[in-house]
């Protein structure tokens, strides 16, 4: 049993949006298993709404500790960064 064999390990693919971080500027990966999978990369600006709603809702975490969460507000995507209450994760 190996990769591609058809015996269920195969690796799964899936396509990012890159957030900054409103604390420390760096990037935070989400990750979504929607859409074409191809391993595509994308920011806020240039993410296609099938893209956002597969994100939409998912807490990020910074390598700074902040947290933030990705929202889709009203029928049309909307790109908004809020930062959330969490535990810090490099303390």
């Amino acid at each position: 049993m190996g990769r591609g064999d058809g015996g269920g390990i195969d690796m799964g693919m899936f396509d990012s949006v890159y957030v900054t971080c409103p604390k420390c500027g760096d990037e935070i990966e989400f990750q979504t298993k929607v859409g074409d999978r191809c391993l595509a990369s994308y920011t806020l600006e240039d993410a296609p709404p099938d893209i956002m709603a597969g994100v939409a809702g998912d807490t990020g975490h910074c390598r700074c500790g902040e947290a933030v969460e990705l929202a889709v507000m009203g029928t049309t995507v909307r790109h908004i960064v809020v930062p959330v209450l969490s535990a810090r994760i490099n303390q």
